[in-house]
């Protein structure tokens, strides 16, 4: 049954809204936009889409209101407008299937959509059947140590904020171990960083095989004490027993049942363990406090809302999304060369004097699946899930007592109204443009459109590899550049980011010059919404988009068209003044 683990897996995304992290200093996100939408839509009174602006109607009303700052956005970026098209626009157009798609989904997914739905209700209609006929036991259940202090693990997990000690140590221990440390990272990066952060001396296959080991003795443990706990799927260990490559797909479910584990064998055998020990000192649940729980908890009215509900179908846009935004093999693999060819111009820009040399050399570049990777492993995935319903309804009724009650007991601490909703789509790559990078573990995530759209990609990485510049250069050597940009904003609060413009400007200029590379202006090209220079965002740590546009053609020593002097004249004139 899936309830320990699982039900660990949520406590980081639930509660790390109360841990302070440096998280905003370590990963950079390039196309980020510089002001919130609404902001944006408040300034510029809606319908300002860049698919709108070479509308005549729409060009002339957006003409009249901000006359300069459309005349200076449309003579600097009209040629990135044409070459890449809006983004809204692009991720739209995605969701409509092309014949053969909407055949493939209709005689693959939607059966297997189907399955789930059945599968989730009969889980549902079977518990219930179980609950009713043993739950009149469960008030006298002799519940022995191990299953209480599990039982008092996640009960204070899950009720943190309760809880002053407890929060302290969640806030600032448990960010330093390992296991917390590569979840974090694999939350930010994606695709295989857990296995490489937690056995970084191994190669990436080896790393893999050694974590599945650990946690397959920690589920044993386990499963000794509340049966039913969650099964690794076979097919994923047979192929990493044998020494084969496991799928993305696959490695995210790996990833998030590992991380659970360590999370649990953390607070059960490990480091944490004095803390819950502490708490059952001050105070133990007595067998009365735990049916309360139980009882109040609304688990029987959810089980009955799940059992008659019908789990509707609504991943049917995002599933062609990921379809066709991702690339194809062959633009991958291009572009593969093209991010190695990107570093090695940074690399040149670096020199290797520097610290941050090293750095970039050993930068790990994560890409995104191709367009058939996606379709293979989405099902995959959902098939994956069916037959861990079925696994979970075969074990229901073979239960003991005392591990059934514990497990509804740990179900019942997490219910919530919600509960009784189920999303079918298992994680389908989403159309966020994601390019960011981790300064501290080294890992640059690459989003589909910069590889399907690899002259702006290439700019793009130029950009996150500037952040690695900024963080690990030798201060002095830096600090004249960092002064420049903090003078041209008269602040400091887009430094990072400014810099990393610049840097990227650099590599653009080189991959120009020497390998007769034309790479994207992403101030341009990324840009869909009209801007002022100055980011009315207070709280932005990017510069608007218009101003990233100009920082980057004036560092590349393109000319500045007249109607943008003549927005710099009134606005801002440091912005033509180059910091290299």
């Amino acid at each position: 049954m899936r309830h320990v683990t699982i039900i660990a897996t949520a406590l980081l995304f639930g509660l790390t809204a109360c841990r302070k992290t440096n998280d905003q200093d370590a990963v950079r996100v390039a196309t980020n936009k510089a002001a919130s939408e609404q902001q944006l839509q408040e300034l510029l009174q809606t319908k300002n889409n860049r698919d709108f602006i070479t509308d005549t109607r729409m060009s002339q009303d957006l003409k009249q209101q901000y006359p300069m700052e459309y005349a200076c956005t449309m003579d600097l970026c009209a040629p990135d407008f044409k070459k890449y098209p809006s983004i809204p626009k692009l991720v739209e157009a995605a969701t409509k299937p092309t014949v053969d798609q909407r055949k493939y989904y209709d005689t693959y997914i939607v059966p297997a959509l189907a399955k789930n739905s059945q599968l989730l209700q009969e889980k549902a209609r079977i518990g219930l059947e179980v609950l009713n006929a043993k739950e009149s036991a469960f008030p006298t259940l002799e519940l022995y140590s191990q299953k209480l202090f599990i039982l008092h693990a996640m009960y204070w997990m899950k009720n943190i904020d309760k809880n002053a000690e407890l929060k302290q140590y969640w806030n600032s221990v448990l960010p330093q171990q390992k296991f917390f440390k590569a979840y974090t990272s694999y939350n930010q990066m994606g695709n295989w960083t857990y296995f490489a952060e937690m056995h970084w001396h191994l190669k990436l296959q080896d790393a893999v095989k050694e974590e599945l080991k650990d946690v397959q003795a920690t589920l044993k443990i386990l499963n000794d004490i509340i049966q039913g706990a969650e099964k690794i799927d076979p097919l994923t260990v047979s192929k990493i027993n044998a020494g084969q490559m496991i799928t993305t797909e696959e490695a995210k479910a790996l990833t998030q049942t590992a991380f659970s584990v360590r999370l649990m064998h953390h607070f059960l055998f490990g480091g944490g363990r004095d803390i819950i020990t502490k708490q059952m000192e001050k105070h133990t649940f007595s067998k009365d406090e735990l049916f309360k729980i139980y009882q109040e908890s609304g688990i029987k009215t959810t089980l009955a809302l799940q059992a008659k509900s019908t789990t509707p179908n609504n991943c049917e846009a995002r599933y062609f999304q990921s379809i066709n935004l991702y690339p194809q093999p062959q633009e991958l693999e291009k572009f593969k060369k093209l991010a190695e060819l990107t570093r090695q111009e940074a690399l040149e820009q670096m020199g290797s004097h520097q610290p941050g040399y090293i750095s970039i050399q050993d930068l790990k570049f994560n890409f995104p699946l191709t367009a058939q990777e996606n379709s293979t492993a989405w099902l995959r995935a959902l098939e994956m899930k069916n037959q861990t319903l079925q696994d979970e309804i075969n074990e229901l009724d073979k239960l003991e007592d005392t591990s059934l009650y514990a497990m509804f007991l740990i179900r019942a601490m997490f219910n919530t109204p919600d509960s009784a909703k189920s999303d079918q789509c298992p994680m389908i790559p989403d159309a966020d443009i994601s390019d960011k990078t981790n300064t501290d573990s080294g890992h640059v995530l690459i989003s589909w459109y910069s590889v399907k759209y690899p002259e702006m990609g290439a700019s793009i990485l130029a950009h996150e590899i500037g952040h690695n510049a900024y963080a690990h250069s030798y201060p002095q050597s830096i600090e004249s550049t960092k002064q420049c940009l903090e003078r041209k904003q008269g602040s400091r609060q887009y430094l990072s980011e400014d810099f990393a413009d610049v840097f990227a400007a650099k590599v653009m200029l080189a991959l120009k010059n020497k390998h007769q590379i034309q790479t994207g202006n992403y101030g341009c090209g990324l840009m869909d919404l009209l801007q002022p220079l100055h980011n009315p965002n207070g709280a932005s740590i990017h510069s608007s988009d218009l101003y990233r546009a100009l920082q980057l053609k004036v560092e590349t020593g393109e000319k500045i068209p007249a109607s943008c002097e003549q927005l710099v004249q009134r606005d801002n004139r440091a912005i033509t003044h180059s910091c290299q």
